[in-house]
Formats: structure tokens, sequence, C-alpha cells
């Protein structure tokens, strides 16, 4: 499943490194690491011994790099949730930036989560050592 994910999305085959710069005219950062609460991690959220949670974002249409014609490659915004606790966590689910909400891609820890679709603000119940990945999709 992971190597069909991987296939599938551009954005986890770039070619160069994530700088977690904001795009021209966007308030988004191409990386972005999330706190349990939705709001980007600080320098003292990296510091303290107990984060055991976080999630990353990476824009999809943030790939600088073109594909072998020239043109530019744009695939869907990721949203990788990490929970290192034995704990369930709450993860309250970051903007998409858009109209567009988040769908689960996989989830490591499937029991207990029925709902597929996500709002921004929303809570995921981000079992204990699980990985989550979501993408952002138009709203239908």
């Amino acid at each position: 499943r992971c190597l069909q994910l991987r296939a599938t999305h551009p954005v986890l085959r770039r070619r160069r490194f994530w700088r977690g710069r904001s795009l021209t005219g966007s308030n988004l950062k191409d990386l972005t690491w999330f706190e349990p609460s939705g709001r980007e991690m600080t320098t003292t959220a990296w510091r303290q011994a107990f984060v055991r949670c976080l999630g990353m974002r990476l824009l999809g249409d943030a790939i600088e790099e073109p594909d072998d014609k020239g043109q530019a490659i744009r695939g869907d915004t990721l949203l990788l949730l990490l929970n290192a606790h034995h704990d369930a966590i709450e993860f309250s689910l970051p903007e998409t930036g858009g109209r567009l909400h988040w769908e689960i891609e996989l989830d490591t820890a499937t029991s207990g989560v029925r709902q597929r679709v996500f709002s921004p603000g929303d809570p995921y119940p981000l079992q204990g050592r699980s990985l989550v990945l979501l993408a952002a999709r138009p709203i239908t």
C-alpha cells in the first residue's frame, strides 16, 4: 500500500528537499509541522521532551521541479499524522488552503475510524502508536 501511495502522489517523489517556506501569493508553506492542537509547531514545542505526536503537511502544488516534458508537477496536498504515544490523541486537522476537505488515504489503526472525510478543524481520533495519511480533496 505504501508503494502504491508513493506512485500515486508526486509530492512523495520530490527530488529536492522541502524548505518550509511560504509560496508566492499564499500564506501556506511547502512543508509545515503541526502540534495535535492543529497549530504550527514552535521552537519551544520542538524542544519538549514529552512530544510524542505531530503532523506534517506537504503541499502538492509546491513541487518545484518539472516533469519530463517541462510541465509543472501538481498533486494532492498530504497530511501525515504520527502518534508514538500509547494512548489515542485527538489531532485537530489544519486548514487545507481552499475549498477542500481531508480524506483518509491510510490509517495503520483502522479500528474505530468509520468516517472517511474530515473538515479542517475537525478532531481526528489518532490511535496510539499509529500513522495516518490524509489527502486534501475538493468538496463535492
